[in-house]
């Protein structure tokens, strides 16, 4: 495997970070923020660089290149596999059809016993990550599906989505590498759960209403002794651990707003009546083993004395914990990838990975998901 990476900045425009000699890519991973991938003209610009290749990548709230973190910059990291065997797709996104979106996206990948695995990136406006990360599951039986919602540093902000030259918005897309692409994936969190188990009593969709009996707000108000007027900033520190039976596997769930009115916490995912939740708390040394534990996890599924890339999908909320410390989560997974990696990725609203090696895609809120990628 050959690999170049190249960031773009305001005050210094296009810069080799890495470069080999006689590239020829088939595949180069772009990321930036809204503002840097218009003012860049990135799609051009690898279009005339690397007229073979195909773009592939989308908004992120923040970014990761080889040097670490980086904001409002685009990195882009191109990769010539000796044989990718690559497709791709494409789907259109409403709220109301996640599932549908899944299904069309996985209806166009053709002979599946042949692919490795799939990346997916989505619009994190515009779909429930819970649904179709599931479907894709359902739809892909065997496939090993990671990835990760598209996202801006203004949460509002709407985002975009890159394939080849096309910028897409309200988009899910995928790329799937043959058997000839060695691949590692893993997904950690980092934060300390703290209490018992409690049960999900009344919810709909992704607000929760009670919790075992109780009003859910009160519950938060209860635990974590926060004030009226900063409870929405609190909430951020303290996510979910969510499980169908206590004993089962878990994915974290992050409260992305309240609702007083209705004594309710609305989620960024489905938040099942039945299901166990258990309250988790910051802690940023944890945070940092997070991603460490999510590297070796990743690393697991190839050859470390080879040239290999890795791709870092962080939740965007754990920038919003960790602030300036937020490197040390990049560090920590870092000195577990090795020196034979070329590093990139994006902060994201919502992670895909599946649980465990062979399990289907489940998506995460709060973690970092590590996905790696090496010839045969």
């Amino acid at each position: 495997m050959k690999f170049e990476q190249i960031v773009w900045t305001r005050g210094a425009g296009w810069k080799i970070l890495v470069s080999e000699k006689s590239l020829q890519p088939q595949l180069v991973f772009v990321f930036g923020s809204n503002e840097a991938l218009r003012d860049s003209a990135a799609p051009d610009y690898f279009k005339a660089r690397f007229p073979g290749a195909h773009l592939f990548g989308g908004t992120s709230a923040y970014e990761i290149n080889q040097n670490g973190f980086a904001e409002n910059s685009v990195v882009a990291t191109a990769a010539e596999f000796d044989n990718p065997e690559l497709q791709f797709a494409k789907a259109p996104l409403t709220q109301a059809s996640s599932e549908e979106a899944a299904r069309v996206l996985a209806a166009q990948f053709s002979g599946r016993e042949n692919i490795s695995h799939i990346i997916v990136l989505c619009d994190g406006l515009h779909i429930n990550g819970a649904r179709f990360a599931g479907e894709l599951g359902r739809q892909l039986p065997g496939i090993a599906v990671t990835g990760g919602m598209t996202a801006s540093a203004d949460v509002a902000e709407s985002t975009v989505e890159l394939l080849d030259g096309e910028l897409l918005e309200r988009h899910a897309i995928a790329v799937a590498f043959g058997k000839n692409v060695k691949t590692g994936y893993g997904s950690g969190g980092g934060w300390d759960a703290f209490g018992v188990y409690r049960k999900i009593t009344r919810s709909e969709e992704n607000c929760v209403y009670e919790i075992d009996g109780e009003p859910a707000l009160a519950l938060y108000r209860k635990y974590l002794g926060g004030q009226p007027d900063r409870l929405e900033y609190s909430v951020q520190y303290f996510p979910l651990l969510l499980k169908e039976t206590a004993e089962s596997g878990g994915r974290v769930r992050s409260v992305i707003r309240i609702d007083e009115s209705k004594n309710a916490l609305i989620f960024a995912a489905d938040m099942p009546e039945g299901w166990h939740v258990r309250l988790m708390k910051y802690n940023p040394g944890r945070l940092a083993e997070g991603a460490a534990g999510a590297a070796g996890k990743g690393v697991a599924g190839i050859n470390m004395n080879r040239n290999f890339l890795a791709l870092l999908v962080s939740c965007v909320g754990r920038q919003v914990v960790m602030k300036k410390r937020i490197e040390d989560e990049i560090d920590a997974a870092v000195r577990v990838l090795g020196g034979n990696q070329i590093m990139f990725g994006f902060y994201s609203r919502g992670e895909i990975c599946p649980l465990e090696r062979a399990g289907g895609p489940v998506y995460h809120n709060q973690t970092m998901t590590i996905t790696t990628l090496s010839d045969e």
